[in-house]
């Protein structure tokens, strides 16, 4: 079934800031970015979380860090995506017991915490093939980006 309101990971998102920085003649954004932007019948959303995540990797990230950004220009670089893609970002989550479960299946405790934002908002989680074997068990709703595209073509 097409899911109509999805959570993106933020490493999918990353792409555009790599793809913003690094752009060359003629080439286009990724995949991904391009069927987000054209497919405004899909709700999409990230956290404050992704948020947090899309600053530490613009300042921080070594793919960025000779840029020296600041975090205003980050933060325009993060609304010019949202515009893009039409991304709604949900603010004051919470994270439910449920992220001890998690963590039990899948070390990483920043993709519970995505999960875990993702489920108690009933969206389906849009992330890495590697991810969804052992979170799928916990949340069924679930899938890779590929996948998502297939169910649209």
């Amino acid at each position: 079934m097409k899911p109509d309101k999805i959570y993106i990971d933020t490493m999918f998102l990353i792409r555009w800031f790599l793809f913003r920085f690094r752009r060359v003649k003629h080439e286009s954004p990724p995949i991904i970015i391009e069927f987000l932007r054209n497919h405004g019948e899909i709700k999409k959303f990230i956290s404050i979380v992704s948020m947090a995540e899309f600053i530490k990797v613009l300042l921080y990230d070594k793919d960025f860090i000779n840029y020296k950004l600041t975090t205003s220009y980050a933060n325009k670089l993060i609304q010019e995506l949202q515009d893009v893609i039409e991304l709604k970002v949900i603010h004051g989550e919470k994270i439910s017991d449920d992220i001890v479960l998690y963590i039990e299946r899948h070390p990483e405790l920043i993709d519970c915490i995505h999960l875990d934002i993702a489920k108690s908002n009933e969206l389906c989680f849009i992330t890495d093939e590697k991810k969804i074997g052992k979170l799928k068990a916990v949340y069924g709703n679930i899938m890779t980006e590929n996948k998502l595209m297939k169910q649209f073509d």
